[in-house]
């Protein structure tokens, strides 16, 4: 993965896409889109205080003056639809995409070797690594995952790990009502967050949910404010979730990306608030997909397997 002499036209990786030309995300129905360009200004950064996902443009303004521009490598592959990029505090360097499937180990390593070339960078130029941690598909996590922790011990970088919902509504952070974020979790589930718009960002203002249709129809009726729901669950359940009088939001907002990824994470790695790469955690949610992760490890062990790490 160190910088070769090939142009930036090699081939990418099967099944994946550059990623395109910036796209508008609109608050549907209310007539407000905020149009994401290749610009500092355009793009901004994200600040993450827990629950609080930041866009502060600000943000830029106030590194320190003779600041090394940092080089993340965001890796999400929590959903159908997974990505890798690069990108710095100016914005994306390169990325790619797998357009639809659950080739994720076939697609991440070639996808970030395909990302430096583009960029013409080195391996050795990054100086982070973000993943999304779930909820999503439970192999999907486990290839994002020991990815980061691979590359991490090896380069002796550090990591940030988020949760995918917050990077869903990360990108509709301008919208003027509540916005839920809707996974499909098989098994005729969902998974689901609720989030207001806050200064630069979105706050969410639910734990995280997991459960059957009905129940995030419940949860969507019981909300006063008008709701935005966005994500392949709500796609998939979009008669019922219209019945509840939400709206649906485009296929455009179906997954999240490692883009908004890498923008959540950049202020926790100018902050040092990183972690090492043994930390990671996927986050199940459901506690059935906990359980069987640790029985396959087990059974990988000669049958013996410890207790769910605490936040596993």
């Amino acid at each position: 993965m160190g910088r070769r002499d090939e142009s930036p036209a090699a081939a990418r990786p099967p099944g994946t896409r550059v990623s395109p030309a910036p796209s508008r995300c609109t608050d549907h129905g209310r007539g407000r889109g905020t149009a994401h360009r290749r610009t500092a200004a355009g793009r901004g950064l994200a600040a993450a205080h827990r629950d609080v996902a930041r866009q502060p443009a600000a943000l830029a303004r106030r590194l320190p003056r003779g600041h090394r521009l940092m080089l993340v490598l965001g890796i999400e592959t929590c959903t159908p639809s997974s990505s890798v990029c690069l990108a710095n505090e100016n914005g994306l360097l390169a990325g790619a995409a797998l357009g639809r499937g659950n080739a994720h180990g076939e697609f991440v390593v070639p996808a970030i070797d395909f990302c430096l070339r583009q960029a013409r960078l080195p391996m050795d130029a990054v100086a982070g690594i973000a993943v999304s941690l779930g909820p999503g598909l439970f192999t999907g996590m486990r290839v994002g995952i020991a990815t980061a922790q691979m590359l991490g011990h090896a380069r002796r970088l550090p990591v940030v790990g988020l949760n995918s919902l917050d990077l869903l509504a990360f990108p509709v952070r301008h919208a003027r009502r509540m916005v839920c974020s809707v996974l499909d979790a098989k098994r005729g589930e969902l998974f689901w967050a609720f989030y207001r718009s806050a200064p630069g960002g979105v706050q969410r203002v639910t734990e995280f949910r997991v459960g059957p249709p009905p129940k995030l129809a419940g949860e969507i009726e019981a909300v006063r404010d008008d709701v935005l729901c966005i994500g392949d669950g709500a796609l998939a359940q979009r008669a019922l979730v219209e019945s509840t009088g939400a709206e649906v939001g485009s296929s455009s907002m179906a997954y999240p990306t490692a883009q908004s990824l890498v923008e959540l994470a950049l202020p926790r790695f100018i902050r040092e608030e990183t972690q090492r790469p043994e930390d990671l955690r996927p986050i199940y949610i459901r506690k059935a997909d906990a359980r069987i992760n640790w029985q396959n490890r087990g059974a990988l062990h000669g049958g013996r397997s410890a207790a769910p790490a605490r936040g596993a």
